[in-house]
């Protein structure tokens, strides 16, 4: 503690403090990932998550060239950005920001809080419903309509025979 932070107060360098870091890691590793594999890692530190790829996780004969693994943890990097977000951070997301560290896939850096949450945050509480699908896909074309839809949370709704986005 400083001698300018009063006791019982939070240190204003650490913005990621446990409650924080429950909730977004919680919310990244809601992700879908390819038969469930969840070959990520995370680092926190107190104003930035490290994304990893797990290599240990990586499914050799149903993904040999790893492109499903990084599918997998871009799908966990978008929970992430939108839990962070929720809490009201600015996120500045960095992708492969270390050619010398291959399984480091992103960093995602938090700044001040804002007053109201992002963009992005509207999609939070649909984090918790997340659902597996292992249908195959079917060949029938996505209706025009869903083409141009809007994409901002809270002004789609699902059509309940295609599942696509309809105004």
């Amino acid at each position: 503690m400083s001698a300018t932070t009063p006791p019982g107060h939070p240190r204003p360098d650490i913005l990621l403090g446990p409650a924080e870091t429950e909730t977004l890691l919680l919310a990244a590793t809601r992700a879908p990932s390819l038969y469930n594999s969840q070959p990520w890692r995370f680092a926190v530190g107190p104003r930035h998550v490290e994304l990893y790829t797990d290599a240990s996780r990586q499914l050799r004969n149903a993904d040999p060239t790893g492109r499903s693994l990084l599918v997998s943890c871009g799908a966990a990097l978008f929970k992430l950005r939108v839990a962070t977000e929720h809490l009201g951070f600015h996120p500045r997301v960095r992708v492969l920001p270390d050619e010398a560290d291959p399984a480091l896939v992103a960093v995602t850096d938090v700044g001040h809080r804002r007053p109201h949450p992002g963009g992005l945050a509207g999609y939070y509480p649909s984090i918790a419903d997340r659902r597996t699908n292992r249908q195959p896909f079917t060949a029938q074309l996505i209706p025009s309509s869903a083409h141009s839809a809007p994409s901002r949370p809270g002004h789609i709704r699902r059509s309940a025979t295609w599942g696509t986005p309809r105004v």
